[in-house]
């Protein structure tokens, strides 16, 4: 053997025009047979691409060698650019990892492709993700991004042609099945067919009634924040005020379909006349829509949440839902404060005649007749007290741990005087602060009488708006459905709340 390296030597000395004869032996005992460090060095002299792939395999990863036979192959081989980064990124090495990484991409690897595409979508970067999985391979991983992204942006189109993707490759998908929970393609499928039945008589159910009072359908317009919607439904049922509450699976509806304002320093508000065509067939009671920024609030029978808020931000405006009020200062033009007939509005607060002790002082059953919580107040509770001589309206604090009447600054901005049933800080002044078991005796005892009306007279009141009277009365007609008590009935008939 030693001889026949050497006459081999000495002949690429000797006779340079016939190397590939030596390139070609020494491929050849590389590959197939068992080179000794002299013909491997010399391999790597002359830069075989098979002593190179001999190193990768036989090597220790990690050494000189190995890196070196990777850095050579990883100029022209994506699959083998895509393992490089992946060795620099296991080592810490970020710069180089990314380097190789769009290397391994741009030499069309399609796992290169798909992880970059998955950091370009992270990254918010979602034209260059989308354009990166255009072009790559038909796999499971590639079709799951290209929904998310197709999702995120409301392409209706594109979710229909996945869908059948997944059903013709990859029907036993745990995301595809995870979709169609979501209800995904069955906006996309009702997009595309522009279907938005016309409401009539005989398509007005009878809603859930009492099997669930206070049902709720969550939205949300993109993958990760129908996932954090399964995460709060999960929170809030770990929470007492899950006990007046239901919720469905969360629903995908397309981001621009509600024209929503979007802007975290004001609250949401959308046109709410759009939400016909994702709800027809629908039996909840109220909805509730999660969008990437804007300011958390209940209008009527729909909730709206930033969808980075909190599961006690959440707990917050499902707690005004059942009839509670905030008990922080509210906006000068808010209804509740501008209740000129002063009759009880809210489960928590009280705003009471500023001239009731005009005519001398006032009998405790006067007063208890204007505050919603009366029956919880114990007769042993005072409910005026001595303040510089003189009897007004309120609870000592020697009864503090007491149900009673206790100042707040709800109504302050409007020039009134509210109180409410307790005197320590509740989650209706500070989201972080505990949601007192008195509040949800009192709403038992309450039984809907302050909370808002379904989402069907938001809708009403939308069309109202735009004047379309016929329509109007049927989601009013929807609306009703939902009530037990005749006054409320009155109230919605009378578009009163």
């Amino acid at each position: 053997m030693f001889i026949r390296t050497m006459i081999i030597l000495s002949l690429t000395i000797l006779l340079s025009s016939g190397s590939f004869i030596l390139d070609d032996y020494l491929n050849d005992q590389v590959k197939y047979g068992q080179p000794n460090e002299a013909q491997l060095a010399f391999a790597r002299k002359k830069q075989l691409v098979s002593v190179y792939r001999h190193d990768i395999e036989h090597q220790q990863v990690g050494n000189s060698l190995w890196q070196t036979a990777m850095l050579q192959l990883a100029k022209n081989d994506g699959e083998i650019a895509f393992e490089l980064a992946n060795y620099f990124q296991a080592d810490g090495d970020e710069a180089t990892f990314e380097f190789w990484l769009n290397q391994a991409a741009q030499k069309n690897s399609s796992k290169a492709k798909i992880v970059l595409a998955q950091r370009y979508y992270d990254q918010g970067k979602i034209t260059l993700a989308a354009k990166l999985l255009a072009s790559s391979a038909l796999t499971e991983k590639q079709l799951t991004l290209q929904t998310k992204i197709a999702m995120l942006q409301g392409n209706t189109e594109a979710l229909l042609t996945l869908q059948q993707a997944f059903l013709n490759n990859f029907k036993a998908s745990q995301f595809f099945k995870e979709l169609k929970t979501f209800h995904v393609f069955d906006v996309a499928d009702n997009t595309r067919q522009h279907v938005l039945a016309e409401l009539s008589e005989l398509e007005i159910n009878e809603s859930r009634g009492e099997k669930c009072r206070n049902s709720m359908q969550l939205f949300a317009t993109n993958y990760q924040q129908l996932k954090a919607a399964e995460n709060l439904i999960k929170q809030v049922q770990q929470h007492p005020i899950n006990e007046f509450f239901c919720f469905d699976n969360p629903r995908y509806i397309p981001a621009k379909a509600l024209n929503c304002s979007q802007d975290e320093q004001i609250a949401i508000t959308c046109d709410e006349e759009l939400w016909q065509q994702y709800t027809n067939n629908l039996d909840s009671r109220y909805l509730a829509l999660l969008l990437p920024v804007g300011g958390a609030n209940v209008h009527l029978g729909i909730l709206y949440l930033d969808a980075q808020d909190t599961h006690a931000v959440f707990i917050h405006e499902l707690s005004h839902l059942l009839g509670f009020i905030d008990e922080y200062p509210l906006a000068s033009t808010h209804k509740a404060c501008a209740n000129k007939s002063l009759v009880s509005f809210s489960n928590n607060i009280a705003v009471l005649d500023p001239h009731l002790q005009e005519n001398g002082p006032i009998d405790r059953k006067t007063l208890l007749a204007q505050i919603p919580w009366a029956e919880k107040i114990k007769k042993s509770t005072p409910i005026m007290k001595l303040q510089d001589g003189t009897m007004v309206i309120g609870t000592s604090d020697d009864y503090k741990n007491e149900i009673g009447l206790f100042k707040i600054s709800t109504c302050d901005q409007q020039g009134l005087q509210a109180y409410k049933p307790l005197a320590k800080r509740t989650a209706l002044q500070n989201f972080e602060a505990s949601f007192p078991q008195e509040y949800l005796a009192i709403y038992r005892d309450s039984y809907h009488q302050f909370s808002m009306p379904s989402f069907h007279y938001n809708i009403a009141l939308a069309l109202i708006q735009n004047e379309e009277q016929e329509k109007a009365k049927l989601w009013i007609k929807r609306a009703l459905l939902q009530e037990l008590d005749q006054k409320r009935k009155a109230r919605i008939w009378a578009g009163d709340f």
